[in-house]
């Protein structure tokens, strides 16, 4: 699948989307959908699980 198949399937179907119009789409902002929300959310669940728990790890949240 080539790349531009790709984004377009991943808009179509809710994933993310380019951020608002002011940011312009090259700017590199993306907005989650309904979708890419539940799968960043299961992403940081299974890190958290895998690598903070079992390691005994301390998870901080810095400034992006």
């Amino acid at each position: 699948m080539e790349y531009d198949e790709m984004q377009n399937f991943i808009e179509r179907r809710g994933i993310f989307f380019p951020s608002a119009e002011i940011h312009k789409p090259l700017a590199g902002f993306w907005d989650f959908g309904p979708y890419g929300a539940n799968i960043r959310r299961k992403i940081i669940e299974l890190w958290r699980k895998e690598i903070v728990r079992r390691t005994d790890g301390m998870e901080i949240e810095g400034c992006v």
